[in-house]
């Protein structure tokens, strides 16, 4: 289901300024170096329709992603594919012959 008036953000920063009204998000970065930046992203940046990457601190010992994208609709569906097919490649090793220990 695709959400209609959602607010929208003309910079990566702007969006992570709109984030922190509603929760933590400290230490705000759109550095590609940054160490919080979860490298894999890049290679799916454009097949989902990523312009920019942000990250922060949750406050809870983890990150928040932050994704500027030129089409939601396009996002949501190409990561909803690209999950489906990576948890189904783990289900079939997991499952696998050679996955398998025997006793």
């Amino acid at each position: 289901m695709m959400l209609d008036n959602l607010p929208e953000a003309k910079t990566v920063m702007a969006a992570g300024e709109y984030l922190q009204r509603f929760t933590t998000c400290d230490r705000y970065s759109i550095d590609p170096s940054d160490e919080r930046y979860y490298p894999m992203d890049e290679k799916f940046d454009m097949s989902w329709g990523v312009q920019f990457r942000g990250t922060c601190d949750d406050g809870a010992d983890g990150w928040i992603r932050v994704f500027k994208t030129s089409d939601m609709e396009k996002f949501q569906t190409a990561y909803k594919a690209d999950l489906a097919e990576e948890t189904s490649s783990r289900t079939w090793r997991a499952g696998s012959p050679s996955a398998r220990t025997s006793r």
